[in-house]
């Protein structure tokens, strides 16, 4: 018989169990964060380029200064008041560049930051000023300007000069001007006669004065007009109060009003309105007009016994059927403010 096969061979040995893999090795922490870009310094703003000067351009500048001569109060222009002039000026100037076809010319135009108390200032340019415009025309000019001005300053002494002791209206001539416009007015109404007693004119011997403007409304009556003066305080450096042998004193005690005593029926009554309490609101009430000798011409607004807290900012008004002009008029003259005020020891100032 064949023989027989070999036995299998013997399984191999089992191997041994496979040890626990190792624990993993714990990753290292990330990096921390890279720390904040420095915020950037912001760029200065970029300014306008102011624009290059024009070598062939002309600056003109009007300058009006308006001076008082009345040493108690002060005089300021308003701004409506300013820009109402400035806007005729602007008008006029620029009608006139218009005419004479000047190219190349920046207008005259209306700056509210020129309008000062005390002046105003209006600023244009010619264009092409030394290779276009000939002599004659630049003399032309001058003419042109000066007649507005000139027409302008007459009007203004004519409307402001009845409320002050005394105005002065001029132009200034500026270096950089292209040519000068002298103008210059001046007015003083005459002061009307004082008072028939003795008494103190110095100008400060008390501290009160009627501020330089007049407000109206209208009458109790048909046909009647209140015309209204307020009073106000003298600046302290022009107030007196040692130049008089009687003393000081704050209490207004009277007013008297130079006018026509031939007009004496033209007035109604006067209106008294203390300033009580410093709000203007003070109880009014209404006296009837009491004259002087006949001939004098001289309104009493008495009594008022106002202090000093009363009296600024105190205000009377005259019921007239007539102008203030005419009531205030003799012989043709019309009297700037023709005001006395009287305290009780009997200082008076002209006002």
């Amino acid at each position: 018989p064949p023989p027989s096969p070999p036995p299998p061979p013997p399984p191999p040995p089992a191997a041994p169990p496979l040890a626990p893999p190792p624990s993993p090795v714990p990753s290292p922490p990330p990096p921390p964060p890279p720390p904040p870009p420095p915020p950037s310094v912001p760029s200065p703003p970029q300014l306008p380029l102011p624009p290059l000067p024009r070598p062939d351009a002309c600056t003109q500048c009007i300058t009006i200064i308006f001076q008082v001569t009345n040493p108690l109060s002060d005089f300021e222009i308003s701004h409506q008041t300013c820009d109402l002039i400035m806007q005729h000026l602007a008008i006029k100037f620029n009608g006139i560049v218009r005419h004479f076809n000047l190219s190349g010319s920046v207008k005259f135009s209306v700056d509210l930051a020129n309008c000062l108390p005390s002046s105003i200032t209006i600023c244009g340019e010619f264009g092409n000023w030394s290779s276009s415009v000939d002599s004659t025309t630049k003399a032309l000019l001058s003419d042109q300007f000066y007649f507005v001005i000139d027409s302008l300053i007459g009007q203004l002494i004519g409307y402001l000069c009845r409320g002050t002791m005394g105005l002065s209206i001029f132009s200034v001539n500026l270096p950089e001007n292209c040519f000068n416009v002298d103008v210059s007015k001046t007015c003083r109404p005459p002061a009307p006669p004082p008072p028939p007693c003795k008494c103190s004119q110095t100008i400060g011997i008390m501290p009160y004065y009627t501020l330089p403007t007049v407000r109206t409304e209208p009458g109790r009556k048909n046909g009647s007009t209140l015309y209204c003066f307020s009073i106000a305080k003298v600046q302290p450096g022009a107030f007196d109060n040692l130049s008089s042998s009687c003393g000081p004193s704050d209490l207004l005690d009277k007013i008297e009003v130079y006018a026509n005593d031939t007009l004496r029926r033209k007035i109604n009554g006067i209106r008294l309105t203390p300033n009580y309490n410093g709000n203007g609101n003070g109880t009014s009430r209404w006296i009837y007009p009491n004259w002087g000798a006949v001939g004098t011409n001289w309104l009493k607004i008495t009594p008022l016994r106002w202090d000093s807290s009363q009296a600024v900012g105190g205000q009377f008004c005259l019921e007239l059927t007539i102008p203030l002009d005419t009531f205030c008029a003799r012989d043709g003259i019309w009297y700037v403010f023709p005001l006395y005020l009287f305290t009780k020891v009997h200082k008076y100032i002209h006002v």
